[in-house]
């Protein structure tokens, strides 16, 4: 409920990261039908190969009503 993690595979060529970017001025991730706005504030990590970008989350005023 708190982030969004963006996995790419370890052979990915085509990694993008999101500019910096904070709560006035959030980055929008669709998945499935669902808009979550998060920022980022450069988080990354690997695992197992796989590069991690980290967003967290903000609520947006539909979430607050």
């Amino acid at each position: 409920d708190t982030c969004v993690i963006l996995a790419y595979a370890p052979d990915s060529d085509n990694v993008i990261e999101p500019p910096i970017s904070d709560s006035e001025t959030p980055i929008t991730v669709e998945h499935e039908g669902k808009v979550y706005l998060c920022v980022f504030g450069g988080w990354t990590a690997t695992l197992d190969g796989s590069f991690l970008v980290i967003l967290l989350r903000v609520e947006d005023e539909e979430e607050k009503a």
